[in-house]
């Protein structure tokens, strides 16, 4: 019993000892946490000018603000190629391919790995076609001329040196070419041509959608019998908007009269999928309901670019599959054009160039080409080797402005 008493009262004086010296220890520290560091922002963002000329572009943007004051550093993409890096905020690209896509970007660095990048992207110039040559060495071609301001402004026949001029209303239409003139209502659309010799004008008919429906034309010519002729074309689309058929009516006659004796003829135009005329079908008929195939030319093309289609679309701006009232000067190797009346009318073929073209009568080949080409880096033909049907062989050459 006495034991236990002793145990009892040890651990009670352990007890109280050890509280005491809880009591006595100095009271800990409050933990102060460091403050964070402030977080490095990226620069802000920034606006991408770009300038292009010919086969060069110019690209320049706003410095950004960088929060904390760095230094920017800028790495320039062209594609996936890094150019340079650089602390100006402009630079140009020179020596680029011609009408050619680019896309790139600008990277804004601070140094800290914070980056900012703004893409760009800008198409380079069209390399203009300033000579043809049907045979190399032959002097047998056209010359392209352009004023100041890029315009085509004559096409010169080499051989004879005979001198075509163009020009231009104040909307950049095609105004007149050589002896054929062109006129336009208030809403931009060609409604006339005219050749000059007061014989008789062509006349354009449109519809809702601004497409060419009908073509008239009537020419009287009294120093042959008081000959008098009359045209109708009426046009038809499908519905990717191309011109497929063109139906001919005509009718003449020796007396001045409207005409007593019917001609019915058609041109039915198919296309491939990049909008090239790859058959040119011409039919007859005695009644203009039934038609038979008189003869046709088959084509193909290559992919590349086609100098002829940017003279073309962007300098005359005839936006139709027939170039009306203008001939093969604007597309040499084409043998596929009509003759109406004394107008001729050359077919605005395609964006590509001819591989081959056959024409034929029912199922005799009585002409037909076929070129190998050889191409200038930025996709442009410069020479090709032509062989025709019977072996014979020739070799155009195309030459482009700044010596290209």
């Amino acid at each position: 019993m006495k034991t236990i008493f002793k145990i009892t009262l040890l651990f009670l004086m352990i007890n109280a000892f050890q509280s005491c010296a809880k009591d006595d220890a100095p009271p800990l520290e409050p933990v102060v946490k460091a403050e964070p560091e402030p977080e490095n922002l990226p620069p802000s963002s920034f606006s991408i000018d770009v300038t292009t000329k010919k086969n060069t572009a110019q690209i320049s943007w706003a410095a950004p603000t960088d929060p904390e004051g760095d230094t920017i550093l800028y790495k320039i993409m062209l594609g996936d190629s890094l150019v340079t890096e650089q602390s100006e905020t402009n630079i140009e690209f020179s020596s680029l391919l011609f009408e050619q896509e680019y896309q790139g970007k600008i990277i804004a660095d601070d140094g800290n790995e914070n980056q900012i990048e703004v893409v760009f992207n800008f198409t380079t110039g069209i390399l203009w076609l300033t000579q043809y040559e049907s045979n190399n060495g032959s002097g047998n071609g056209y010359a392209y001329e352009y004023d100041i301001s890029e315009a085509l402004s004559a096409i010169v026949f080499t051989r004879t040196n005979e001198r075509s001029n163009i020009s231009y209303d104040n909307e950049g239409r095609l105004l007149s070419f050589k002896d054929i003139s062109y006129n336009y209502n208030n809403n931009g659309l060609l409604t006339s041509i005219s050749d000059g010799s007061g014989l008789g004008d062509i006349e354009l008919l449109y519809d809702d959608e601004d497409k060419i429906r009908v073509l008239n034309l009537t020419r009287n010519e009294p120093d042959r019998q008081n000959y008098i002729s009359r045209v109708k074309i009426d046009f038809f689309y499908n519905d990717a908007g191309d011109l497929v058929i063109m139906n001919r009516e005509r009718r003449y006659s020796r007396v001045n009269t409207d005409g007593n004796v019917f001609q019915f003829n058609r041109q039915r135009l198919v296309y491939d999928t990049s909008g090239n005329v790859v058959e040119s079908i011409s039919e007859d008929s005695d009644d203009g309901v039934t038609y038979t195939e008189s003869n046709k030319f088959v084509m193909t093309y290559d992919d590349k670019k086609n100098p002829l289609t940017n003279i073309i679309e962007k300098q005359i701006k005839i936006d139709f599959q027939l170039l009306l009232g203008l001939t093969n000067v604007f597309d040499p190797l084409n043998f596929s054009y009509l003759q109406i009346e004394g107008y001729r009318f050359a077919l605005n073929r395609g964006v590509h160039n001819i591989k081959s073209q056959k024409f034929f009568s029912g199922e005799d080949l009585l002409l037909g080409y076929d070129y190998e080409y050889n191409y200038n880096a930025s996709g442009y033909p410069i020479s090709a080797r032509a062989v025709d049907n019977e072996g014979k062989e020739t070799f155009p050459r195309w030459t482009y402005a700044d010596g290209q």
